[in-house]
């Protein structure tokens, strides 16, 4: 991005956009992330980059709204507090001033992002971290040294591990009969 920022040609470039969706996990250092912005905003420009903020709803599992309160509260407390030192900056525009405002509304006031799915806090709790310890193995990583802030927490959440393996398959279809398709135009009521 820097190098495209100090490359490009400035008659045709007049702006570059960050989009970040923000989740559970990215909420954790989004006042750091907003600083690296400040200090690309510096360097080459308060439109180089703009950021534009989309707050992730669904999985419900990875929405900023499944961390617990008290942590929610912590993270809202920091954003504000960054938001609060920065909102009459020069280097961000009305724009990202309202993604900001929009971001902080929502940690502090929506319980629910969805009707429905996530009114089961522990089924949301389960899927959370039956995912990232699926991704942890997959990948190799480790969500408490990855994510520390959230360490204590997610040691307390469960997983049913009652749930049978499966066999993979290679996706075949092999439970069809062969020979060429025949639309049924006689019922075909279009």
């Amino acid at each position: 991005m820097v190098k495209f920022i100090e490359k490009a040609n400035p008659k045709i470039f007049r702006s570059l956009t960050i989009m970040m969706t923000v989740n559970s996990l990215s909420l954790v250092s989004i006042v750091e992330f907003l600083e690296d912005i400040k200090i690309l905003k510096i360097k080459y420009g308060h439109n180089r980059p703009n950021v534009d903020l989309n707050i992730l709803r669904w999985p419900a599992f990875m929405s900023p709204l499944v961390l617990p309160d008290n942590i929610k509260k912590e993270l809202h407390a920091k954003l504000k507090k960054w938001y609060n030192e920065n909102k009459n900056s020069p280097l961000f525009n009305i724009h990202e001033l309202a993604q900001f405002e929009r971001l902080l509304d929502y940690i502090e006031v929506v319980n629910r992002g969805h009707r429905g799915t996530e009114s089961d806090r522990d089924v949301l709790f389960h899927d959370f971290k039956s995912f990232y310890m699926q991704y942890d193995k997959r990948r190799g990583k480790d969500f408490k040294t990855t994510f520390p802030e959230l360490a204590e927490w997610y040691e307390t959440l469960k997983v049913d591990n009652s749930i049978p393996n499966r066999p993979v398959f290679n996706g075949e279809i092999s439970h069809f009969e062969t020979g060429e398709y025949v639309p049924d135009t006689k019922n075909d009521k279009l």
